[in-house]
């Protein structure tokens, strides 16, 4: 029975392979190619045109915001030509929503990016002898939460996520993940 099968699925892909290989059905032959592989060929050599975005480290700038010390990731394009455009950057601890950050050389929630930006990830400061971390989400607020509820160290342990999409341009990876005290210890300063 199975070699029955086997034997009909054989000479059925012989018929239609000598059936392409007849003078007569090289029309066909090249209007199947053309239909099918011109396509992915032109998709292919314009995807290479437009811009790839990759995440290229955690950076901190000392004293940004009087005596806060801002945390970033850095995003930049790595291959593609032109800006990548209408790039957005979503921040937030894992498991919760994503809210939108601020880029650093645009000044604003969306960017176009010709080499490299900054997405604001949080800010850090003292207060009253405490240190405390403040999210985008908690920057531009229109009511500021007060600093009790965001100690340094409530959240030093969880896994702050980052996010980025773009209208024009290539993602090689959207996401990135990782604990925020090791975000702290890794960040290099910022050579402006």
């Amino acid at each position: 029975m199975v070699i029955e099968s086997l034997d009909i699925i054989i000479n059925t892909i012989f018929y239609y392979l000598q059936a392409f290989t007849k003078p007569e059905n090289l029309l066909l032959i090249i209007l199947i190619v053309a239909t099918v592989v011109i396509p992915l060929l032109v998709y292919y050599f314009h995807r290479r045109h437009i811009p790839k975005l990759v995440f290229d480290g955690i950076w901190k700038e000392p004293n940004c915001k009087g005596n806060s010390t801002c945390y970033y990731i850095k995003v930049k394009r790595d291959k593609g030509e032109g800006k990548a455009e209408v790039v957005e950057g979503f921040v937030g601890i894992k498991g919760k929503e994503l809210k939108p950050s601020e880029w650093l050389k645009s000044k604003s929630e969306i960017a176009n990016i010709m080499n490299h930006d900054y997405l604001l990830i949080f800010e850090t400061f003292y207060d009253k002898g405490n240190e405390i971390i403040s999210f985008p989400e908690n920057i531009f607020a229109e009511y500021h939460q007060s600093y009790e509820n965001n100690l340094f160290n409530q959240y030093k342990e969880k896994t702050l996520e980052v996010q980025i999409d773009a209208t024009r341009g290539r993602i090689s990876k959207r996401q990135f993940k990782k604990k925020i005290k090791k975000i702290v210890k890794e960040a290099k300063p910022i050579s402006m």
